[in-house]
């Protein structure tokens, strides 16, 4: 039987050899989504509920909130991190449901620099699949697994986008559940497809253009007509062997549309 697309599940193994990094006295300020004037979304789209939000001038968290759970979580973080060495003075911006509280606790102990949702995508295009229970918690990786877990970040999903300059983009689908059984994560590995719709439909429609007015760097080219086919086809739960065959082209080629989208 054919991997779920776009990527098999893996865990996150951070590393936790780094000295900690100065923090800051003063925290960049949040992401602020865009509100598309164009309220055209796709009857299959996942981002239905921000569209509604946004045609009823309603705040975009609690959509947000819905999106996550109807995928089986219970937070969502987009974040644009700039990856310096560690020690250096860097920062990232992001826009969360996530409580406040949280990021008040992770900014103070600089756990960027062991978080395995930023480790585990550094090098990485395919959606990662973490489970603290499964992370080994030495050094620092244990105080984060605490902290994190004290506000229900236990588990979940997490990928990287094509980055702007020397920053790039981490979303994260964080949950609770923690232990996850081998049905847990099956049903994790069959909604890879429908995450990654999410996260880059988030991005080119409501941040993109927020990202794009802050910065001269390029956000990134639009989605192609095929790259999204192939999207819509494995939110539904197709295999890349499966969208291959809809499309009559080999697996491989599905596989090159989806590295193109991460």
């Amino acid at each position: 039987m054919s991997a779920p697309a776009p990527a098999a599940l893996a865990i996150a193994i951070a590393s936790d050899a780094l000295p900690r990094r100065p923090v800051s006295a003063r925290r960049l300020p949040p992401l602020c989504p865009c509100r598309p004037t164009t309220l055209r979304c796709p009857p299959d789209s996942p981002l239905r509920p921000l569209y509604a939000a946004v045609a009823s001038g309603a705040p975009l968290e609690p959509a947000m909130r819905t999106v996550v759970r109807a995928l089986g979580f219970d937070s969502f973080t987009y974040g644009l991190t700039t990856d310096l060495p560690t020690g250096a003075q860097g920062g990232s911006r992001r826009w969360t449901t996530a409580p406040p509280e949280w990021l008040d606790v992770y900014d103070a102990n600089a756990y960027a620099d062991v978080d395995p949702r930023l480790t585990g995508t550094r090098d990485r295009t395919a959606p990662l699949a973490w489970d603290g229970a499964a992370t080994p918690p030495s050094g620092r990786v244990a105080g984060f697994l605490r902290d994190a877990g004290r506000f229900g970040i236990r588990s979940g999903v997490a990928l990287s986008l094509r980055s702007l300059r020397s920053a790039r983009i981490v979303v994260t689908l964080d949950s609770a559940v923690s232990p996850v059984d081998p049905p847990r994560a099956a049903r994790v590995a069959r909604r890879l497809g429908a995450v990654l719709l999410l996260a880059t439909g988030f991005h080119d429609e409501f941040m993109a253009p927020a990202l794009d007015a802050a910065t001269p760097a390029r956000a990134g080219q639009p989605l192609s007509p095929r790259e999204l086919e192939c999207l819509r086809m494995a939110a539904h739960g197709l295999t890349s062997v499966d969208i291959g065959h809809k499309l009559g082209v080999a697996g491989r080629t599905v596989h090159f549309h989806f590295h193109n989208v991460i």
